[in-house]
């Protein structure tokens, strides 16, 4: 419906600027007033249409699925360091040194 709008007021420019330069006819002004009128009605129906309908009640917070025990903190559990993975990627390295620089940074709890 706004392409509609949209068309009917390009349609309405052409009949104002062919009746102001072209012709002396006024009637094709009129046509361009006309044109404008039917474009502002078919604004006023496409919001019109597109309100949400009184009786329909958006989703409230009570309607959710309750999701506390999915988003609850993981308290007591750590990431593993790096080079600890399923692979085994740091197997070679010094047990010690190993995922120590920022092994800290991996540690869930102090998020929370």
């Amino acid at each position: 419906m706004l392409l509609v709008s949209f068309l009917l007021v390009i349609v309405a420019t052409i009949f104002l600027l062919s009746g102001l330069f072209l012709t002396k006819d006024l009637a094709l002004i009129f046509i361009s007033i006309a044109c404008s009128a039917v474009a502002g009605i078919v604004l006023v129906l496409a919001v019109m249409k597109s309100r949400p309908r009184p009786g329909a009640v958006p989703a409230t917070v009570s309607s959710l699925p309750d999701l506390h025990g999915a988003t609850a903190p993981l308290h007591g559990v750590t990431a593993p360091l790096h080079g600890s993975g399923p692979l085994g990627l740091g197997a070679g390295a010094d047990p010690a040194a190993q995922g120590h620089a920022d092994g800290h940074l991996l540690d869930l709890p102090h998020l929370f």
